[in-house]
C-alpha cells in the first residue's frame, strides 16, 4: 500500500480493528502489525490503559515489532484511561487533552520542521 510521501503519522486504533489473524474477514483482511514492516515515517501512539481494543498487551505487541524492525515511533499510555480518552470531555479531561496536544505538537514540530 502506497500513500506518497508521509513524513510522520498518529496512530488512530479504532475499536473494530482487528487483534490479531484469527479475527481476519474480507472487510478486515489485515491486522496494523501486518503492515509496521512497510512503515516509513516517524508513527506516534496515544493509548488508553483501560482500553480493550487496543489492549495494553496489544500496544506492547506492535512496540515490540516496531522494536524489532528499528522503526521510529514513540508510544505514549494514558494512566486510567479507557477508549477515545482524547475525544472526551469535562474539566480533568481538558487538562489532560491540553498535555497529549503537547506531546503531539512536540512530535510533529520534531518531524516535519
Amino acid at each position: 500500500m502506497y500513500f506518497g510521501n508521509i513524513s510522520a503519522a498518529v496512530d488512530c486504533w479504532g475499536g473494530g480493528v482487528t487483534k490479531g489473524n484469527d479475527e481476519l474477514t474480507p472487510a478486515i483482511p489485515a491486522w496494523p502489525v501486518d503492515f509496521t514492516d512497510g512503515l516509513n515515517c516517524p508513527l506516534m501512539g496515544l493509548f488508553g490503559e483501560e482500553d480493550a481494543r487496543p489492549s495494553p498487551a496489544d500496544v506492547a505487541e506492535t512496540e515490540a515489532e516496531l522494536k524489532r524492525l528499528g522503526k521510529d515511533y514513540e508510544f505514549h499510555m494514558s494512566p486510567g484511561a479507557g477508549h477515545g480518552f482524547f475525544a472526551l470531555t469535562g474539566p480533568a479531561i481538558i487538562k489532560k487533552r491540553y498535555r497529549w496536544l503537547g506531546k503531539s505538537g512536540r512530535f510533529f514540530g520534531k518531524h516535519l520542521s
